[in-house]
């Protein structure tokens, strides 16, 4: 729009640039004369708006065209990694005369995708607009207003309880933990964890005990049984309890070395392809990741 007023402008005074050369054209150089008499025009009418605003409310029908250029230009050089347990989106920050109550603003969040949060408008200087597009990944465990939240929902009497998912069922959103990753519910990890610190004992006829409580008749019974997100939030807690109280590198070393006895602890089918090893390596990490800056 500039480029094509610009234009306009100086063919409007092309006969006066024709006369000057004529005038000044045997003492000085045309391409001098040109210049000076370019500079002198738009001196005098300047061929652009005063405003970042102005220009924009001038756009009319190209204006959402306009601002998807600017989101285009203000994204990151480079992509965010992204992680399974943790929410991607990308945030826009709009600095604009008028704020929120401008055309570029407007423009802005007409054209965001509609997976992107809300623009965050700033005033600004009219004669500039600042487009800056942050990409974040976030956990819901990384807000404990809302880890809190779920917990004082989670001791509401039943009904009451019930009475508030009224979009899933309501044991789907009892058993919803912001604070766990897929990993931290694990039943291969949970089950090698708790056989190593005792936690669940392995009897000779293949049950394996909690508390007092037969959990499954078999490996694979146990493993389905901590799919269940109650049992399973209660071995995360007592696994966690017991790796504190006997400290990480102690910890570490007594999961390691039951990889040499895997046969102690799970049926031969589950030793035999290494997939109680696996187990044991998740653990390592895990207790690692939730532990290693506390000791």
């Amino acid at each position: 729009m500039l480029e094509a007023e610009g234009i306009a402008l100086a063919e409007a005074n092309i006969k006066s640039i024709r006369a000057r050369l004529v005038q000044n054209g045997s003492t000085t150089a045309a391409n001098e004369i040109i210049h000076a008499e370019v500079d002198r025009i738009f001196a005098n009418a300047v061929p652009a708006t005063v405003s970042v605003e102005d220009c924009v409310s001038q756009l009319n029908g190209d204006a959402r065209k306009w601002a998807r250029g600017v989101l285009n230009e203000a994204k990151p050089l480079a992509s965010l990694e992204t992680f399974p347990d943790k929410i991607h989106h990308k945030k826009v920050f709009l600095m604009a005369s008028g704020a929120a109550e401008s055309s570029a603003y407007r423009n802005v969040q007409a054209a965001v995708p509609e997976q992107w949060t809300d623009v965050v408008a700033q005033n600004h200087p009219s004669s500039e607009l600042v487009c800056i597009v942050a990409e974040e990944c976030t956990s819901y465990a990384e807000y404990p207003e809302i880890v809190n939240l779920f917990s004082e929902i989670r001791g509401l009497p039943e009904d009451e309880f019930n009475a508030l998912a009224t979009i899933c069922d309501p044991k789907v959103l009892r058993e919803f933990y912001p604070e766990r990753t897929e990993n931290d519910c694990s039943p291969g990890r949970l089950l090698a964890g708790a056989l190593v610190f005792e936690v669940i004992r392995r009897s000779g006829s293949q049950n394996y005990v909690y508390d007092g409580d037969i959990i499954g008749k078999g490996c694979q019974a146990a493993l389905e049984a901590l799919r269940d997100s109650t049992l399973a939030t209660e071995m995360e807690q007592e696994l966690i309890r017991r790796v504190s109280s006997e400290g990480l590198v102690s910890a570490t070393t007594k999961l390691n070395e039951a990889k040499q006895r895997a046969t102690v602890f799970v049926p031969k089918e589950f030793a035999g392809r290494d997939q109680f090893c696996e187990w044991i390596d998740e653990s390592v990490t895990h207790f690692n990741r939730r532990l290693a800056k506390s000791q």
